[in-house]
């Protein structure tokens, strides 16, 4: 699908490409707002979805919690810290199928990708409980 130019949308992405930044909708709005005061906040749900659905962001889903997103493609997992909720990139140096047949996995599904998702305690929050 072909979408028309969006200031907004661009300055969405951009903020989206700093390194290991994942903010929610709600923190996309407020830094937008700041440089386009009139920008709606449902502007900035279309603008993610747009983004998601030409593949230039992903979507991070975190159960019971709001959406955040991620606008580094290259294949990486992500771990939040049960304490703060920051989320952080998480790099490996094996893949998934590196390890296991993922064709062992489910006789009754061709398996097209998976997403793993760590939990645990940040520096920040590991040194204020110490």
């Amino acid at each position: 699908m072909n979408y028309r130019y969006s200031k907004q949308r661009e300055m969405v992405q951009s903020i989206l490409n700093k390194k290991n930044y994942h903010p929610t909708v709600d923190e996309l709005y407020d830094i937008v707002k700041v440089k386009y005061p009139k920008v709606s906040l449902a502007t900035i749900y279309r603008n993610v979805e747009q983004l998601t659905d030409m593949g230039n962001i992903w979507k991070i889903e975190i159960p019971n919690e709001p959406a955040r997103y991620d606008g580094n493609m290259e294949k990486h997992h992500h771990i939040k810290c049960t304490k703060c909720g920051s989320v952080n990139d998480v790099w490996m140096k094996n893949k998934l199928e590196d390890l296991i047949d993922l064709k062992e996995i489910e006789d009754n599904f061709s398996i097209t990708g998976y997403k793993i998702e760590f939990e645990g305690i940040c520096d920040s929050c590991n040194s204020t409980t110490n």
